[in-house]
């Protein structure tokens, strides 16, 4: 049986809960004898190392609608960050490639 629930990003939901999902799946297949199996893959830095413009040109492969692509470009490039500790500010760091952390949008677009 497969459980794919998506707990990132919604409200009500945490690590905790998939982990009370999972346990609950292996202890209802412990009680019929069966055995659980399970593939975790976790990327470091993932989001980090998206090819901005590698993505806009899947997109245009998918053939995303053009109004679409502007929205998407806008929301993609032009974005920076810095660096708070304390009191101190880092001056703004626009990375070279990446999407923003945090943002339900960039799920899908890494997935693309």
């Amino acid at each position: 049986m497969y459980i794919y629930t998506q707990f990132g990003f919604s409200k009500k939901h945490s690590t905790v809960s998939k982990l009370a999902r999972i346990f609950d799946h292996i202890s209802h297949g412990y009680s019929l004898r069966k055995y659980t199996g399970m593939a975790l893959l976790d990327l470091e830095k993932a989001y980090d190392t998206v090819w901005i413009t590698g993505l806009l040109y899947k997109l245009i492969v998918l053939k995303v609608s053009e109004y679409l692509l502007f929205v998407l470009l806008s929301y993609l490039e032009g974005h920076t960050y810095t660096v708070h500790i304390n009191d101190a500010r880092s001056t703004p760091i626009n990375p070279p490639a990446g999407l923003h952390q945090g943002a339900v949008l960039s799920t899908t677009l890494f997935t693309l």
